[in-house]
């Protein structure tokens, strides 16, 4: 009854059907029909291979890969870590800020709207192919199902006005207020868009924290379930490693599981240096340094469950054993295994292990690979 209410007052806005018809759409994303059996993210920083495990992945009959792109990358291309398989939405959309501030008691009602707003103008972003960062690529995820999805989780979780579903229904991404003294703006009516002139203030539903739950873990529920008829949905760079014990609070019996690639520090730097035009990564040996500890130590390493942890050194050099350890991990049986080495394909990887020795500041390698020592793969041979 609810959803056919909000069509109606949709209609009755714009005064013909709605671009958006939730009630005839939304059955194809059913959360009874949950088709999938396991997710796998994988995790890497900035070249340090998770598109291998990534393109390993894609070699199953019973695996889905959003962002493959086989028709624009070579399996060489692929190894060298040139393909764009991110999905970078959990990283960038505001999606824990929303969830932190239904949630939080301190926040005034201002900053929830602001949180609220960040989240909507990241629908519409991906929406329209505006992706949510530079490595996000993956187009077969961003599309009028995942609207459709999101919308559907908004009018669950938001108490919209006429006002507000006018503004949703013209595609207009929401003004965002910027932050101001709580006292300020607390008790100004004018934020709480009474006409067509003015901004408005969403707010969330007065439900309970176990009612939003329940919503949150039927939209991500949903999300995962746009592609049918495959056992395994795999996805690169889903979530930050903080991310996975968050989301995993959502997903019920089937969590999602991490795999996380690190590599040798003197190999990583040098694809940086070869390969990061954006200057993400420190370039001083000092400050690598101190990065890399960071990343090892307080991610990569961090115990945490349904993380599997490899180095790509190992996925290379020791393909058998790592192989299997990525399997055993992600539930996937050689008997599906009907590619092998057509997309990841370690003999060409080779080439990129050792490959800091051709760098030109023999100085610089050998400072990092002390200090890294623990991390490096060939520790004595500098």
């Amino acid at each position: 009854m609810r959803i056919k209410f909000i069509q109606k007052l949709i209609d009755k806005i714009r005064g013909k059907k709605a671009f958006l018809n939730i009630q005839d759409n939304y059955t194809n994303y059913d959360y009874d029909n949950i088709q999938y059996k396991s997710i796998i993210a994988t995790k890497g920083f900035f070249y340090s291979g998770s598109s291998t495990v990534v393109g390993f992945m894609e070699e199953f009959d019973n695996t889905f890969v959003y962002g493959n792109r086989d028709n624009v990358y070579s399996a060489k291309q692929k190894s060298f870590f040139n393909c764009g398989n991110e999905v970078a939405f959990f990283h960038y959309s505001g999606f824990w800020e929303l969830l932190d501030a239904f949630s939080s008691k301190k926040i005034c009602i201002l900053e929830k709207d602001i949180a609220i707003k960040k989240f909507i103008r990241s629908i519409y972003n991906a929406k329209d192919r505006k992706m949510l960062s530079d490595w996000d690529y993956c187009s077969n995820f961003y599309n009028s199902a995942f609207y459709e999805i999101s919308m559907k989780y908004l009018y669950e979780i938001l108490d919209f006005s006429e006002y507000d579903l006018g503004v949703l229904e013209n595609e207009r991404i929401p003004y965002v207020f910027e932050k101001r003294n709580n006292d300020t703006y607390k008790n100004c009516s004018f934020m709480y868009g009474k006409n067509s002139t003015q901004h408005p203030l969403y707010k969330f539903k007065n439900i309970t924290q176990d009612e939003f739950d329940t919503y949150t873990s039927k939209f991500l529920h949903r999300l995962f379930n746009i592609v049918k008829s495959k056992e395994i949905i795999v996805y690169d760079q889903l979530i930050e490693i903080d991310g996975l014990e968050k989301i995993n609070k959502y997903m019920n019996d089937i969590n999602v599981k991490l795999i996380c690639v690190y590599r040798d520090p003197r190999d990583h730097f040098f694809s940086l240096f070869k390969n990061d035009s954006r200057g993400v990564v420190p370039r001083s040996p000092e400050k690598f340094i101190e990065w890399y500890k960071a990343k090892m130590n307080n991610d990569v390493f961090k115990p945490q469950p349904n993380k599997l942890v490899i180095s790509f050194e190992d996925f290379v050099l020791n393909y058998d054993e790592t192989s299997q350890k990525i399997m055993d991990f992600c539930g996937l049986k050689k008997e599906n295994h009907v590619a092998p080495k057509s997309i990841f394909d370690p003999e060409i990887s080779k080439v990129n292990i050792g490959a800091w020795k051709d760098f030109y500041d023999k100085d610089f390698m050998k400072q990092i690979g002390e200090a890294l020592k623990e991390y490096c793969y060939e520790p004595d041979n500098m």
